[in-house]
């Protein structure tokens, strides 16, 4: 998830790209299946935008819309809000330390396909993430 906020213009967006789903995310979804074989098709790059949104009081901020989109099916009907919260202790450089919140992306296909993202996601300040291990 990247996040972009303009604390000067009171605002945010943000992308979550290249979505790809295992059988692990599915669980709650297949339950008692989950030993049987592979999944024929897991949803993989789909990507959810969420527009230009003003932040509000107290580093809080709602929207409502949120788009699904997908290099290869026609995305005819996406839907969704997103709401989130900015920490209140800054990080070095005064900007928040993390951002908590939820988002829900419902949208439907061309070929009538159904489907949602439902997610709560807690994002870091850049300083705040651990080192990558060194290959």
């Amino acid at each position: 998830m990247t996040l972009q906020a303009d604390f000067a213009a009171g605002a945010v967006d943000g992308c979550v790209g290249d979505i790809a789903l295992e059988r692990e995310h599915l669980y709650a979804i297949l339950g008692w299946r989950r030993g049987q074989g592979e999944i024929e098709h897991p949803p993989a790059g789909y990507e959810i935008r969420f527009a230009l949104t003003s932040i509000g009081e107290a580093g809080r901020f709602e929207g409502e819309h949120v788009s699904v989109t997908h290099p290869d099916r026609d995305v005819t009907r996406p839907d969704g809000v997103w709401s989130c919260r900015f920490s209140s202790h800054p990080a070095a450089d005064g900007t928040p330390r993390l951002v908590a919140g939820q988002a829900r992306a419902d949208f439907t296909e061309a070929d009538g396909a159904e489907g949602s993202f439902d997610s709560i996601f807690t994002a870091l300040h850049p300083e705040l993430l651990p080192a990558l291990p060194e290959k």
